[in-house]
């Protein structure tokens, strides 16, 4: 037990006696004390009751059971009255001890229960201002009750101040707690929210988090039964246009809290849980944490219930920004923690780079690592600059590009020569996108363009990570740039930029393992330039050289993106086009051939086989193609023929 509850324990006793040795010293004689008398009678009840109250203190009944507590001060208050009567009203010596019952209890219980039991003592306290033989001192009564008032007033509203501040205490502690939980940031908004809500007195609480991506606040959860009734946490599914309007959208722009006390006279408030949740006042605020904006909730008290006050929500004001505070911290955390993250991917990103050996192999190593630190990205352009102009020279993603948002990366980054965000149009592929200076030697040398879905800038942590990425690629991409040069040598033909035949074969080859497993058509055409020998005799090797470098520049030119074209030797070219059947092939080629008469002065002839119809394998596909050729060559040259079906065949 310590010493303060041994001093209250004995407070009463105390009383007691300093009462009878006071009288005592008053009194001539102790014959009142002894002799039978109201006096003495008041006594004797007093010496029964002291020791009683004094175990019901010691056994700690008396603050589990706040109601006996209430009773002993009744009664403190009525053996007092009847002492003071009994040794001589107004002029007893213990006339001062009356105001004592007032005084605790109101320390006890606070103001409003303090002014209730003033009103019993100055109704207990009435006896005492009758005196020998039993007049009435109305001047002493109405002095009597305005000092028990007074001291009502007084020591109710200093324990209120008190409790107030004991209990803002405790709150902040289990605020602040929260920090230590090694919580995630998720899980620490509702928790935090939900002691926000308790010491509100609210009976629930509800938050909604802003999505830049749908420019929506979006409802995450509401906790009911915040004051004893069982709590229970339910998930909602609900989301709210910052076009909408309301309590909710006008809290969220305007950033300042705000009190309803009449819910009914804001109808668009939380409307999805109006059917199941009577509203009757709410406290709405802001969810601001290290100065941006993220959401907004909602402290909820029922209809019938008493409605918020301004004190409480000038007191929920002050609370509310120390939440922020703690839940601040909290994210500060986990940014050092996202910052360690963030490096891991920057060195995962550089080592990645370090081996790529093409512009897909880097596109891909990008947009898989930059995912990480900005989900949203759904597009990636490199653009090469000069001092004049930036053009794009690489598109890794499936999006069109926004060349007007991309003109306005180009002169941001140009101009300040950091990481620049530049926001775009809602509804679109790419809402907004971020420009990444990348320099070589010192000089700006390239733009990296990251298109994303969403209306917010990065975190500072993720645009710093972007510059150093910037700084960091600009040697990675001169040696792919080098290792490119070096695979067109060694990959195409030199004469007509076209694949070489250990090129084609290699692609093919992978394209048929594809077409195999996704079930996609894929014709071959192998065509051959007419009396080329002839040609060559008659105009020279040089002329023949030429025509050929005419020809692979027309086939680039002719056939479609998908489509690819190789020279396997002398005069004979192939032509791959996937997902297309041999009869669409045909039509194709009867163009192309056109195009070369018209544009070479030569003819071609052309043989087209189809996977898997044709043939099953690569080798039976080349073979069957040249079948075809053959044949065109037979009827005449200058014409285009297909490997015939089946059917065709046995007829």
């Amino acid at each position: 037990m310590s010493w303060a509850e041994l001093l209250l324990i004995c407070a009463r006793p105390f009383v007691y006696l300093l009462a009878i040795v006071i009288i005592l010293l008053h009194s001539s004689s102790p014959e009142p004390l002894i002799k039978p008398s109201l006096l003495s009678l008041a006594i004797a009840v007093g010496t029964v009751y002291i020791p009683i109250a004094s175990y019901l203190e010691a056994k700690k009944i008396t603050w589990r059971y706040p109601k006996v507590n209430k009773s002993l001060y009744a009664i403190d208050m009525f053996l007092l009255s009847w002492g003071v009567y009994a040794s001589g009203g107004i002029s007893s010596p213990i006339y001062s001890f009356l105001y004592l019952p007032v005084i605790f209890f109101s320390l006890d219980f606070g103001l409003r229960e303090g002014v209730l039991f003033s009103l019993y003592a100055v109704f207990v306290g009435e006896l005492a201002h009758f005196s020998f033989p039993y007049n009435f001192h109305l001047h002493h009564f109405i002095i009597y009750l305005a000092t028990i008032f007074a001291i009502a007033l007084i020591t109710g509203s200093l324990r209120d101040v008190h409790r107030s501040m004991e209990k803002r205490t405790e709150i902040l502690s289990d605020m602040r707690s929260l920090a230590l939980q090694n919580l995630r940031y998720e899980e620490a908004i509702p928790r935090l929210l939900e002691i926000l809500a308790k010491a509100s007195g609210a009976d629930a609480v509800v938050y909604m988090l802003y999505e830049g991506e749908s420019n929506k606040l979006v409802f995450q959860s509401i906790t009911y039964g915040l004051r004893g009734e069982g709590e229970v946490r339910e998930l909602l599914s609900r989301e709210i246009s910052l076009d909408e309007g309301g309590v909710s959208v006008e809290v969220f722009k305007s950033g300042e809290p705000m009190l309803v006390k009449d819910a009914i006279s804001h109808p668009t408030i939380l409307k999805d849980i109006v059917e199941r949740f009577d509203l009757g006042s709410v406290m709405s605020f802001p969810l601001t944490i290290n100065g941006a904006k993220r959401g907004v909730f909602h402290l909820i008290r029922r209809k019938g219930s008493k409605p918020f006050s301004e004190r409480e929500f000038e007191e929920m004001k002050e609370l509310v920004a120390e939440g922020m505070v703690v839940l601040s911290a909290i994210e500060r955390g986990k940014l050092v923690e996202k910052r360690k993250d963030y490096l891991e991917v920057l060195v995962k990103l550089i080592s990645n780079l370090s081996t790529a050996i093409n512009m897909e192999e880097v596109g891909r190593a990008l947009i898989n690592s930059l995912k990480e630190i900005i989900p949203s990205i759904n597009d990636l352009v490199l653009a090469k600059c000069t001092r004049e102009e930036c053009s794009p020279v690489f598109h890794y993603g499936e999006g069109e590009i926004d060349f007007s948002l991309l003109g306005r990366v180009y002169e941001e980054v140009r101009k300040s020569g950091r990481v620049a965000f530049v926001g775009g149009a809602l509804n679109t592929d790419q809402t907004s996108a971020i420009g990444v200076p990348i320099f070589e030697g010192g000089n700006l040398t390239h733009i990296l363009i990251l298109f994303t879905l969403s209306l917010l800038p990065p975190s500072e942590d993720a645009l710093s990570i972007l510059s150093a990425i910037g700084y960091e690629i600009g040697n990675i991409l001169a040696r792919v740039y080098s290792i490119a040069e070096l695979e067109r040598y060694a990959f195409h033909d030199q004469l007509t930029k076209l694949l070489n035949r250990r090129m084609f074969y290699q692609r093919i080859g992978r394209e048929i393992k594809g077409a195999r497993r996704y079930g996609y058509p894929i014709s071959l055409a192998i065509m051959d330039i007419d009396d080329f020998k002839e040609f060559n005799d008659t105009y020279g090797h040089l002329e023949g050289d030429r025509i050929l470098a005419e020809l692979g520049r027309l086939l680039k030119e002719e056939i479609r993106a998908s489509d690819y074209a190789a020279r396997l030797g002398g005069e004979e070219f192939v032509i791959v086009l996937p997902h297309t059947k041999k009869e669409a092939a045909a039509i194709m080629a009867e163009r192309l051939k056109r195009r070369i008469k018209e544009k070479l002065g030569i003819s071609v002839s052309i043989g087209i086989g189809e996977f898997p119809t044709d043939a099953n394998t690569l080798r039976v596909l080349l073979r069957k193609a040249d079948q075809a050729l053959y044949e065109a060559k037979k009827k005449g040259k200058d014409r285009v023929a297909i490997v015939p079906t089946e059917s065709e065949t046995q007829s």
